[in-house]
């Protein structure tokens, strides 16, 4: 028996798969129904629409580092419930506080970042952002609250809930609603609706626990200052990374070029969202409490890898290979762009699914400076190539290559650092 059958039978004898297969059902659900009413809201919606959704959701990430400077994301490391529950509580009433105060600044200056950021019809829906974030970071806290208790099964029911609020929002919306109110609400309404089913789950099981809400807040988040403090400027690196590309195609190419980009992201990282992060975030629990209690985690990162490798590779090989007829066939003639770009980008999407999932070792180990440092480099690399395209007057097609070569490189470093990460000589970044 070779040493990684032998590390699979030993997980298969553990809860990990059966972790898994709860918080993938759940995610499989989810997906299942943002496919099926995507051809409908791609005929209710017009391409420029989605543009604008984009751009919102980039104010609205945005936003989630200044409500709540990503602690929501660290609720899954303190050994002590305690702790993780001051954490949690930290996110709900600091970041009630900061959105609304930011809604009214959203009021005063909407129509000046609109124009900034090149959509003049994003301007009415700034304010609604604030809210959206918030709601945003209270549910990814709150499902780490409850997958900390091994309840995978509702945390992924919570993925269903959130869909569906996303997908009633904006079919709702569109005969009910003024302009596309409803396509712009829609994430408040699904975070939210995820929210609600999550804090029920996890207020059920603390009846037990009746002291684990005593840690001092100030006390449960000042260990993990430092490790905030990089996620936040990571993530606000991210933003810029993410943000670039979409300012720089309305701009140079247009609203309808950026609306066929923008439903090619939505669509090719659903495969992300049905299984990588089902193991992702299953991987990131586990891993966490073997360093917790001093344990090596490297059996569990290469088990990990390697099933992602299998399913991703031929996956989107498939996927690079039926999108051309796929986009125009499921979503209307007018996303037939759309299709030819996704055959570019599955490359890029491919390599994403294998690596994403596994790119918290660097939270588990506390190498906090691995995470500025990598998005540092994606985001001055992918400025340099919107800077290239536009002085150069390169074609989309042209600048959509080049950033999908961009993204191989950097996803295939950080899969190499995460392996470093993960082997045991390497776990003391405290």
């Amino acid at each position: 028996m070779t040493m990684l059958s032998s590390v699979q039978q030993k997980l298969r004898q553990s809860r990990y798969l059966r972790d898994v297969a709860w918080q993938m059902s759940g995610n499989s659900f989810a997906q299942a129904l943002g496919i099926l009413a995507m051809p409908l809201l791609t005929r209710l919606y017009a391409p420029a629409d989605f543009a604008t959704l984009n751009l919102f959701m980039q104010v609205v990430a945005g936003l989630t580092i200044l409500l709540t400077w990503r602690f929501e994301y660290l609720v899954m490391l303190p050994k002590d419930d305690g702790q993780a529950h001051a954490i949690l509580r930290t996110i709900a009433w600091f970041g009630a506080a900061t959105a609304a105060l930011t809604t009214l600044a959203a009021l005063l200056v909407g129509d000046d970042l609109a124009a900034l950021l090149g959509d003049a019809a994003l301007a009415p829906w700034l304010a609604l952002a604030p809210m959206t974030a918030w709601l945003l970071c209270l549910s990814i806290g709150l499902q780490q609250a409850v997958q900390r208790r091994q309840d995978f099964r509702n945390a992924g029911f919570s993925e269903v809930l959130g869909k569906g609020g996303y997908v009633v929002s904006a079919l709702a919306g569109a005969p009910w609603l003024p302009q596309i109110g409803g396509l712009m609400a829609s994430a408040a309404v699904g975070a939210g609706a995820k929210s609600l089913w999550l804090w029920r789950t996890l207020r059920t099981g603390l009846g037990s626990r009746p002291n684990q809400g005593q840690v001092h807040v100030n006390g449960a988040i000042r260990p993990y200052a430092r490790l905030a403090g990089s996620m936040s400027f990571s993530n606000l690196l991210s933003i810029i990374t993410s943000a670039v590309p979409m300012i720089f195609i309305v701009k140079a190419y247009g609203a309808n070029t950026l609306g066929q980009f923008g439903l090619v992201i939505s669509t090719l990282y659903l495969p992300s969202g049905l299984l990588g992060n089902a193991i992702g975030q299953v991987y990131f629990q586990r891993a966490a409490q073997r360093r917790s209690h001093g344990d090596a985690f490297d059996d569990l990162w290469r088990t990990t890898a390697w099933q992602l490798a299998r399913i991703g590779v031929p996956l989107y090989t498939l996927i690079a290979l039926l999108s051309p007829w796929a986009y125009p066939f499921f979503f209307g003639d007018q996303w037939q762009p759309a299709g030819q770009y996704a055959m570019v980008m599955a490359a890029a999407a491919g390599l994403s699914f294998i690596t994403s999932p596994l790119d918290r070792t660097c939270l588990v180990v506390n190498a906090w400076w691995y995470a500025p440092l990598w998005h540092g480099a994606r985001a001055v690399t992918t400025v340099g190539l919107a800077w290239v395209a536009w002085n150069w007057q390169w074609s989309f097609e042209h600048y959509l290559l080049a950033m999908v070569v961009q993204m191989v490189l950097l996803y295939l470093i950080d899969w190499l650092a995460g392996w470093r990460f993960a082997r045991p000589k390497d776990r003391s970044h405290e």
